[in-house]
């Protein structure tokens, strides 16, 4: 049985290797007035992918104005001196494009898609949005009540409000723990004024790479990306890096109860930040995480839900940004059942350090490698795996080498990424639910409950 599983590992691995070959020999970079553009040809249909990465992210905000430049992306098509909101939604959608900006913080990206033979008054359109955006007092009013009505209503997702306050708890200490849109009381602090002085430093000083897919006809956009949007390469071009000391957790865990009322489930997230240096064997780190809780056939899943029953879904994760990472388990059970959820997680993710099975090991080699192709299903895929390599300064042969270098992880690997990731003295525990939890905890042994308020994350 176990020769056969690492003949289908192997077989998925060419077929995989193969397929991403092809994609990137179909790649051509370029240099745009200074701006590097990478181009991957597709001519299987007439449309047009662009996406745009800026070299600098909600890092950028000043302490006092957090969320600000993710707002001023959303706010970019709500009127320019020419063109109402109303006026720029309708053309856009007459070309049949759509767009949209995403902003972590390193980094932020501007999407656009559509029919090829609308590229050039689409592309002209967003250029005008980037370079006369005018951001509206009653535009900006109305984006800033709807902001503050949907972060007050969060109440209803205890899943959305438990990863919220998790990523805040778990990354203290490091650039990286404030939410990329702020908090209600940030809302009230933006101004008209500093959006456009924040629009005009994405235009101006900070480092782009654009990101390009269609047929060779896409390549016209260099004269709209130079005329109407007016990005040029400078030497001087921003790119932001983030340098902070280690964080560590001493005597740990750390617990964390989040109280939430009327919640008769408890949200349990547990996890940690890496530090840099601490995610730098990237195939090892995938492997782990996958065979720990990558899948419904994974360690936690058959442990936490089909042998006892504790629980719906469970799964966790192990991933890195280029300044840092994080491990997380994620999970609910019902709130009596919090401490026996606890003990179960340990209890597997402690057994996985010393023993694991061949055949379970290799059953997640062959989800992990098997899966691996299906990000490539798209042109849009592509271009933004390529775009997170380039952010994480790694090289395009990723694509390509990628099965065989998770074929190569050998099992006291795993076994060392399990103890690295997951230890559990190293980690922050919360839990989100009724406030009788932190009683519960304390009561099955935890030490330092700390307690606080939903409210405290919004």
């Amino acid at each position: 049985m176990k020769n056969i599983m690492i003949l289908f590992t192997l077989v998925f691995a060419s077929m995989s290797a193969h397929a991403n070959s092809d994609i990137v020999n179909r790649v051509e970079r370029f240099d745009w007035d200074g701006i590097d553009v990478v181009w991957l040809q597709d001519d299987r249909l007439p449309l047009f992918n662009i996406q745009v990465y800026f070299a600098d992210g909600a890092l950028s905000d000043d302490p006092s104005r957090m969320g600000e430049t993710e707002f001023m992306f959303t706010m970019l098509s709500e009127g320019t001196r020419r063109f109402s909101a109303s006026e720029i939604a309708d053309s856009l959608e007459f070309f049949g494009s759509s767009y949209g900006a995403s902003v972590v913080h390193e980094y932020s990206q501007f999407k656009v898609s559509g029919l090829l033979e609308h590229m050039a008054p689409t592309m002209e359109m967003v250029c005008h949005m980037f370079q006369d955006s005018t951001f509206p007092r009653e535009r900006i009013n109305n984006a800033l009540a709807k902001r503050k009505a949907q972060l007050e209503n969060s109440i209803r997702n205890h899943g959305w409000l438990a990863n919220r306050a998790f990523r805040e708890l778990s990354l203290r200490g490091s650039p990286f723990y404030y939410p990329t849109d702020g908090k209600i009381n940030d809302l009230d602090r933006v101004t008209r004024t500093q959006l456009r002085e924040k629009r005009n430093y994405f235009n101006n000083d900070v480092k782009k790479r654009i990101y390009l897919t269609g047929p060779r006809e896409v390549l016209g956009l260099r004269n709209i990306i130079r005329e109407q949007c007016g990005w040029r390469g400078h030497e001087e071009q921003f790119v932001r890096r983030a340098e902070f000391p280690p964080v560590k957790i001493e005597d740990g865990p750390q617990v964390f109860v989040v109280e939430v009322p009327s919640a008769n489930q408890a949200q349990v997230r547990i996890g940690r930040i890496l530090n840099p240096g601490e995610y730098d064997d990237h195939y090892s780190m995938l492997l782990a995480n996958n065979f720990l809780g990558g899948g419904f056939t994974s360690r936690l899943m058959r442990e936490v839900r089909a042998s006892r029953g504790l629980t719906y879904s469970i799964g966790s994760m192990a991933a890195a940004q280029r300044d840092y990472g994080r491990a997380l388990i994620s999970t609910s059970t019902p709130a009596p059942r919090v401490t026996d959820l606890l003990e179960v997680i340990t209890n597997t993710v402690q057994s996985a350090m010393t023993e694991i099975d061949s055949e379970d090991l290799e059953r997640s080699r062959g989800n992990l490698i098997g899966s691996h192709p299906f990000q490539f299903e798209s042109p849009e895929g592509v271009l933004g795996r390529m775009m997170f390599l380039d952010h994480q300064e790694r090289p395009y042969d990723e694509l390509t080498h990628f099965p065989q270098r998770v074929a190569e992880v050998t099992k006291e690997q795993v076994k060392e990424q399990l103890t690295a990731l997951f230890r559990l003295d190293r980690q922050v525990i919360v839990v989100l639910g009724e406030a009788d939890l932190a009683e519960q905890l304390r009561e099955a042994g935890y030490k330092n409950v700390i307690t606080m308020s939903f409210r405290d994350f919004l």
